[in-house]
């Protein structure tokens, strides 16, 4: 018999992101185990939710109205406070590192043990932030990690107790996937933002587009970015080879039809992406991306290959090298799909009970 009844999760919103499906998904999760779970949105409304939720798991959105960035926040913190301690929860779990600052600061005092949850690669934070991890992480009773990395970055902060627990995928939905028609296309999946580093893709894929007239480079996703890989793309003449999607349904059979997925973000936690990749089967190639989510999930040459970060040349090296040996291909996508054990979601779901008991 589990202690735990009651547990808040403490998030920025409900739209579309890595954090946010992974909140939704244990939520789900601890909602099966009989806990009754409420999630909090800071700042924003419970509208726009872009996961699908169990009916039994409550969403509050943590908003004000007011104007004026400090008295609406501080009013937030403080409907916060009030809205947690009615709940009453036996844990509450932060997530997202903005979130954690707030939530230690809101939920002080109330005797109700804090989880906070490392999502991000904490070197590359500003320091007005680094400054308030040290000051305020240590008031946290204990913290989640998803890489070795963000884990030592946090030695300093004592009496806290730590975990790391990698993200639930659903492989109920990975085995009810297509895997069997391959393409003739290389994928990637995320925003189109400066961090994803989709310019370096581009610029890889030139490299080797001549070599293999046959195979395309889809990208799934939208962002600010758009217009700038737009221009890149027709600067490389890739305008017939490159398809830049947006956002698109049925995102597994897509990446489960391609030859490889490719990810060359410069700074990520544990990215879903690549593990949802990985579970398909589908050959890997990542940067060594600040986070060291990619070493924590690829073993290189065994069941993906890594690169160099920002290295265009390295890149496409391993991009050629994919394409030119079907056996290297097969032996990789086929000991990826190891990672299935390790992220379900019902191990995953009771690895967290397990830390929160």
């Amino acid at each position: 018999m589990r202690r735990i009844k009651k547990i808040a999760f403490i998030t920025g919103s409900m739209e579309v992101g890595g954090a946010e499906r992974v909140i939704a998904t244990l939520s789900n999760g601890f909602v099966n185990c009989g806990i009754e779970v409420t999630v909090f949105c800071i700042g924003r409304t419970a509208s726009g939710v872009a996961y699908d939720y169990d009916p039994r798991v409550k969403l509050i959105g943590v908003h004000t109205g007011s104007r004026g960035f400090v008295i609406r926040k501080l009013k937030q913190l403080w409907r916060l406070r009030c809205l947690v301690k009615e709940f009453n929860p036996d844990s509450i779990i932060a997530f997202q590192e903005y979130i954690n600052i707030q939530t230690i600061i809101a939920c002080f005092g109330l005797g109700i043990p804090i989880t906070i949850s490392i999502r991000a690669n904490p070197a590359v934070a500003t320091n007005i932030y680094k400054l308030s991890t040290r000051l305020l992480y240590r008031f946290a009773d204990s913290a989640v990690f998803q890489t070795i990395e963000q884990q030592n970055f946090y030695t300093s902060i004592k009496k806290r107790r730590d975990a790391i627990i990698l993200n639930p995928v659903d492989i109920s939905k990975i085995l009810s996937t297509n895997c069997e028609n391959k393409g003739n296309h290389i994928i990637a999946v995320g925003r189109l933002t400066s961090v994803k580093n989709f310019p370096l893709l581009l610029r890889a894929f030139h490299l080797i587009s001549k070599d293999f007239p046959n195979i395309e480079l889809i990208i799934l996703g939208d962002g600010e970015q758009r217009g700038e890989l737009e221009r890149l793309r027709a600067e490389l003449d890739l305008e017939k080879r490159v398809c830049l999607v947006g956002v698109a349904d049925n995102v597994f059979e897509k990446v489960a039809s391609a030859k490889m997925f490719v990810m060359t973000s410069i700074c990520e936690g544990l990215p879903n992406a690549l593990i949802e990749a990985m579970c398909l089967g589908v050959p890997c190639i990542s940067t060594r991306f600040m986070g060291g989510g990619a070493q924590t999930l690829i073993q290189d040459g065994v069941n993906g290959l890594l690169a160099p970060n920002n290295d265009c040349e390295a890149l496409a090296e391993a991009m050629r090298r994919l394409l030119s040996d079907e056996k290297l291909a097969q032996d990789i996508g086929e000991n990826a799909k190891a990672l299935r054990q390790k992220v379900d979601t019902h191990r995953i779901v009771n690895e967290w009970l397990d830390f929160l008991e």
